[in-house]
């Protein structure tokens, strides 16, 4: 939206007491979430009772009554998922009508980082899930337009690509009546450049059915060797009440599997906690899953009640449950994460510089895409040889090796 704004005339300003129009575009995967851009508008709409608010993305989508009454008193615009191209005639005019056509936008890289979403929705109905209501449908982009994007984004720079998606397994499945992320994503490696590919989220259900052609995608020197698996419970019985499509069989069979045949693999997932039917029983095969195959990185969600959701009508968890529950996983996954991160201090690795970081710091992301912070600015988009020489749960910590690259340095 600020691409597509400035490249209208439109100045973007820093503060809103500069700005005409104020833009708040938001998310509603979490209760918590949606109550703080609620909150974020009023105080907007009373501080600034002269100004117009646009209001966009998945929020509006899902909960198109929620944000109405918020704005209730003010001019203001909204824009649903699929309208975010009409941003500059939401400045223009009050857009109060909501349309969910599929447009297709991609969003500008930045720095070295190219984004390029190759589709929307997903196929799956899941008990907990608001998004679907925003995004209800599959709609994969046509491979020519993604690959233009692509061309485009290395050819301005980008030396980072990473291919997003709801679940980018089902890549295909809606307009080409089969798995196609492969095919795709071997096109692309085949661009001309100097870019590693990232690959987004895989449901468990679409990827063992393509696992063979990923794990050739993972062994390519253009691609990092990490992955992102949604675990969300180690419990069958829970499972089933998410309506999550797989098992817990199918998670570990696919965990082992890849680590059998890509060498140092990261995996990532992520886990929900507190969901409605979760007993003490379910959570502990949960920990138990984690700690038999010490995942790499875990991202942790606590179950908070989402409207028009199978899982709302559910008998709830109880919060102080949830809580407890939470702050246990949490333990555990930063002895997981610290564990497999020092397992890497003392060694010297590649890595590509990709951010910027705080306090005059860069991040560079090593083959397996761990992150290392160094501790010196250095231009981005470039290929460097680190000292690792500390770790947290989350990252590692190097110092550029100087001297010339040494390309048969293993990575």
């Amino acid at each position: 939206m600020m691409y597509l704004s400035s490249s209208r005339g439109y100045n973007i300003v820093v503060r809103e007491e500069e700005a005409d129009v104020v833009v708040v575009n938001t998310c509603t995967v979490r209760r918590d979430t949606d109550e703080r851009i609620i909150d974020r508008i009023v105080k907007i709409k009373r501080a600034y009772p002269n100004k117009k608010i646009i209001v966009a993305g998945c929020l509006v989508s899902a909960q198109p009554y929620t944000v109405k009454k918020a704005l209730d008193g003010t001019r203001y615009s909204l824009l649903s998922t699929h309208m975010i191209a009409e941003i500059n005639k939401a400045i223009r005019e009050d857009i109060k009508k909501i349309k969910f056509n599929q447009n297709k936008v991609f969003y500008p890289q930045k720095n070295v980082i190219a984004i390029i979403p190759i589709a929307d929705g997903c196929t799956g109905a899941c008990s907990f899930c608001i998004t679907r209501i925003a995004r209800p449908l599959l709609n994969s982009y046509p491979i020519e337009y993604v690959l233009r994007k692509t061309k485009e984004a290395v050819r301005s720079g980008a030396r980072e690509i990473q291919l997003t998606s709801q679940d980018l397994g089902a890549y295909g499945l809606d307009r080409y009546r089969k798995y196609m992320l492969p095919e795709l994503a071997k096109m692309i490696l085949d661009i001309p450049g100097d870019f590693m590919v990232r690959l987004g989220m895989m449901n468990p259900e679409h990827l063992l059915n393509i696992i063979d052609d990923v794990i050739e995608l993972l062994r390519d020197q253009k691609v990092y060797k990490f992955i992102h698996i949604p675990l969300q419970s180690g419990s069958n019985h829970l499972l089933k009440i998410m309506n999550r499509r797989y098992t817990v069989e199918d998670f570990t069979y696919l965990v082992k599997y890849i680590r059998k045949k890509v060498e140092d693999i990261m995996i990532a997932t992520d886990i929900i906690v507190g969901h409605p039917g979760e007993r003490d029983q379910d959570f502990e095969e949960t920990i138990n899953v984690l700690r038999e195959l010490e995942i790499e990185r875990v991202h942790i969600a606590q179950y908070t009640p989402r409207p028009r959701t199978l899982a709302y009508a559910l008998p709830q968890v109880k919060p102080h449950i949830r809580k407890y529950r939470l702050r246990k996983i949490l333990e555990l996954i930063e002895k997981i994460g610290l564990r497999a991160h020092r397992k890497y201090v003392g060694k010297k690795t590649k890595a590509l510089t990709t951010e910027l970081g705080n306090n005059r710091t860069t991040i560079a992301r090593t083959q397996s895409y761990y992150p290392v912070i160094i501790k010196e600015e250095i231009p981005l988009g470039k290929w460097i040889y680190v000292n690792i020489i500390d770790a947290t749960y989350y990252d590692l910590r190097g110092k550029r090796a100087r001297g010339d690259l040494n390309p048969g340095l293993p990575a």
